[in-house]
Order: C-alpha cells, then structure tokens, then sequence
C-alpha cells in the first residue's frame, strides 16, 4: 500500500507560508502557527490551525485533498477604545483575505486557495479569564496529487 505525498516537510512549509504572509502584514503583535497556549498579547495576534481536510478530485492515479486551515485574528475585547476593538479586528481579517487571495499557490506549495470557500466568521473566546474578540478565517487549500489511487 502506498503513502501520501504529502510529506511532513510539505505540511511544515504550507503552515509557514501562511504564518509569513501575515507576518509580512506588519499589523500583528504575534503570528503563530498553532494555537495559543496561553492568552494572546495585548494587541492584535494571529494563530494558525488545522481544520477539516477532505478529497476534492480524483484523477487516474492520483486524489487531491483540500486542506482547510484555520487562520484566527485575536483582540482583548476590553481593548480601549471599545470602538476600534471591532473595526480592527475586521481590518485585520480582511488584509489577511486580500493577501490569501493574492497568494494563489503560496510561492508554489500548492494548487490554490478556493476563493469561493474563504470567509470569515466573528465570535468571542473566553481565555484564561479574559474574553477576546475574534475572526475565525476559513482557508481552504487546494493540494494536487497528495493520495494515490489504487485499483
């Protein structure tokens, strides 16, 4: 039986190439690729997380897998002003959006990014005794050839 193509070193640099492109955003105080262990700083943060993963097409000898990652923008909801918690947290989330959308193959690690599947969904987290004001952004990714298929 054969084995995925989709090597440990592939997953690394697809979570890389995700965590550089909010990084090079320079709006974050934190970008890390994983969830947090403990509450975010006091400014806007980002993590990265694995989310469903599921087959998208079959060919004659090969199944491409879509890799949804989960991309959450953090904020203390008590961040004063109150009224720029909201707005900057949406701010964030869409430059996070543009630049996913602009990084189609992520410097060649993948297919693309299924624009039609990114969105983005708003929500509060109570962490370690604090609350937080978050998006949660949906990124789909589309990886060819990673299963092969046997008769």
């Amino acid at each position: 039986m054969s084995g995925s193509n989709f090597t440990a070193a592939d997953a690394e640099a697809l979570f890389s190439a995700i965590r550089s492109m909010a990084k090079q955003l320079h709006i974050f105080d934190a970008t890390i690729g994983h969830d947090p262990e403990g509450p975010p700083t006091t400014g806007l943060a980002c993590s990265i997380a694995l989310g469903p993963v599921k087959p998208t097409s079959s060919g004659l000898a090969s199944i491409s897998l879509e890799v949804t990652l989960m991309v959450h923008v953090w904020s203390l909801a008590a961040r004063r002003p109150l009224d720029k918690v909201d707005p900057q947290v949406l701010a964030a989330a869409c430059s996070l959006m543009a630049a996913f959308a602009g990084g189609f193959t992520l410097g060649e690690t993948v297919r693309d990014i299924r624009l039609p599947g990114l969105s983005a969904a708003p929500g509060y987290v109570n962490f370690a005794d604090k609350e937080f004001r978050t998006m949660s952004i949906t990124v789909p990714i589309e990886i060819n050839d990673v299963l092969p298929e046997v008769a």
